[in-house]
């Protein structure tokens, strides 16, 4: 498996950061699935269900904010506890409220 390293400052192409040929990234020596936006990523975990991690506070390491569960427009977010976050029609939309839950305002507002 041939990979790619990116010498930048970003998760995108932190040298901590690496993608796989095949999409798939690891960083800090961590598997975190693939990229889902600038600074999410989504490892599937079972059928239906992806574990979400964040760089947005350090691009050398991904944060666990939570878990998405769900397909065909529903998504449900929730926090590694446990903790309903809320509902959104994608998977991006739903990590997304993780991940304002975390580092955001710490309000997440369902659809």
């Amino acid at each position: 498996m041939r990979n790619i390293e990116n010498p930048s400052g970003s998760a995108k192409g932190s040298p901590a950061a690496r993608q796989d040929a095949d999409g798939h990234w690891t960083i800090g020596g961590v598997y975190v699935g693939r990229k889902i936006g600038p600074t999410l990523f989504a490892e599937p975990v079972a059928s239906r269900r992806h574990l979400i991690r964040s760089t947005l506070r350090d691009a050398g390491f991904a944060v666990r904010v939570g878990e998405v569960f769900g397909g065909e427009g529903s998504f449900q977010a929730c926090l590694m506890r446990g903790d309903h976050v809320g509902l959104d029609k994608t998977l991006i939309a739903a990590a997304r409220q993780l991940e304002r839950r975390e580092y955001g305002d710490g309000i997440a507002r369902p659809r």
